[in-house]
């Protein structure tokens, strides 16, 4: 019985460690993501949040600005739900361009998102402060944004609470002014 637990315990951290995705796989792939060039200007998205049975529970629109001053950012997001509700977010983003990276904080993120970016790509994670029947949460958010062209941004972002799935966030930004 022991020998079959071990086996089925190893057989699970493989499958584990094999459904990883690695930004490495998209360092050659073009149009290059500059963090400070796609975030900056006016932007719109659209997207949904889906529970972990996949079923849609809001969808959103959402009017973007990005400004930086040197290698500090903000992101200005106002969301729109389709019951009607807003939210706004802003981001305060600090861009490193040794590492290749960019770190993000915002009123409903604790602590610090990590990001990093490679070819197309740009990952980033943090753990997010969520209101859900009068009760908030924090959940895990393992975000990955892919340019489709120069001014299309899409991401698909999955949501865990204690290595569990709860949902994903799939959405489509745009840049406006075309910057």
């Amino acid at each position: 019985m022991l020998n079959r637990l071990s086996i089925l315990g190893f057989l699970f951290l493989f499958l584990v460690s094999c459904s990883q995705n690695s930004l490495d796989i998209y360092k050659d792939e073009n149009p290059v993501f500059h963090p400070k060039k796609f975030f900056s200007g006016k932007m719109i998205a659209q997207g949904m949040v889906t529970n972990r049975s996949g079923e849609v529970i809001k969808r959103f629109n959402c009017d973007i600005v990005g400004t930086w001053n040197g290698d500090e950012g903000e992101l200005d997001e106002r969301f729109t739900y389709a019951d009607g509700s807003k939210q706004r977010r802003i981001w305060k983003l600090s861009y490193d361009p040794k590492t290749q990276s960019l770190t993000g904080r915002a009123s409903d993120i604790v602590g610090t998102a990590q990001g990093e970016f490679a070819g197309n790509t740009f990952h980033f994670t943090y753990d997010l402060k969520i209101n859900v029947d009068e009760s908030e949460y924090e959940i895990y958010v393992d975000d990955w944004m892919h340019l489709i062209d120069e001014n299309t941004l899409m991401a698909k972002s999955r949501m865990s609470k204690w290595g569990f799935d709860v949902g994903e966030i799939t959405l489509i930004m745009k840049k406006v002014d075309g910057e």
